[in-house]
């Protein structure tokens, strides 16, 4: 969807630009009725101040041009990790609402990710230090966009090139401590840590497999569940129909089930929840 509204942002801010250029362009020619001398000497100042125009236009149009690259480059991360919303087709699994104080593409602050950390036992030093690397590769990659600004190569090979290669060094939380820690700074920032199955699907893996209302994912195969993103990526990963393990909470008790690997056919809402009571 936002690939969708990238595109014809650009195409439309092409447009605008076309045409103002051409508008400029034909209200500024020279009038031919004017006698030869006075003519002569109107159209120099003329074509001068044409010039200066259609510079400036194009000036804004690469201005345009950059910032719609940097705004494509953007959207590709953020449809990698979005959520899948309510209102999709029904043979994916939706969740409707996430319980989390920041938007799904936003990280919490440092000094919120620092606490968090420590909260979830992880030594004051430590939290620090995987703050602090992630924080320098967003340095180098705002470094890298400002230097393809100003050369004008950002949405070029190279600059992709460039980017990945940051991404790739990407410092992530959950590579960093176990998943009991991860679970517990989940919480301590408010973002969620519990996905719950609102609805079963009619005829869907869920319902043949006993998945009931009510019930908590806890893992899918060797997958920790945290949030939707986590379950969509674990029934798409793999051959689909393969068995797969899935581990299951029902009031307070863990089942393990098995299901044939693919979409399980149920809504689902994220909370927060302390896993230390």
């Amino acid at each position: 969807m936002l690939k969708a509204y990238a595109g014809i942002f650009l195409l439309i801010s092409i447009g605008v630009a076309a045409g103002l250029l051409l508008a400029d362009l034909r209200d500024q020619q020279p009038a031919t009725d004017s006698p030869g001398a006075q003519g002569q000497r109107a159209i120099a100042p003329a074509r001068e101040a044409d010039e200066q125009r259609i510079a400036a236009l194009e000036a804004n149009l690469r201005q345009l041009q950059a910032r719609i690259s940097d705004l494509e480059s953007r959207v590709v991360i953020a449809d990698e990790s979005g959520d899948i919303e309510a209102g999709e087709p029904a043979s994916f699994d939706a969740a409707p609402q996430a319980v989390s104080r920041f938007r799904r593409d936003a990280s919490p602050p440092q000094d919120m990710m620092i606490a968090g950390l420590t909260a979830a036992g992880i030594d004051p030093y430590t939290a620090e230090d995987i703050v602090r690397r992630q924080n320098r590769l967003e340095l180098e990659r705002l470094d890298l966009r400002d230097k393809a600004s100003r050369e004008g190569t950002i949405g070029t090979a190279e600059f992709r090139q460039q980017m990945q290669a940051l991404r790739d060094q990407e410092v992530t939380i959950r590579e960093e401590i176990d998943e009991n820690a991860y679970e517990s700074y989940l919480y301590h920032t408010g973002q969620p840590n519990r996905v719950a199955v609102d609805s079963v699907i009619m005829g869907s893996a869920a319902e043949n497999s006993g998945i009931q209302p009510g019930d908590v994912i806890v893992r899918y195969g060797n997958q920790r569940v945290y949030n939707s993103r986590d379950l969509r990526a674990a029934t798409t990963a793999g051959e689909r129909d393969e068995p797969v393990a899935v581990t299951i909470s029902r009031r307070g008790s863990e089942m393990t089930l098995t299901i044939p690997r693919g979409p399980l056919g149920v809504r689902m809402s994220a909370s927060s929840e302390d896993p230390g009571q």
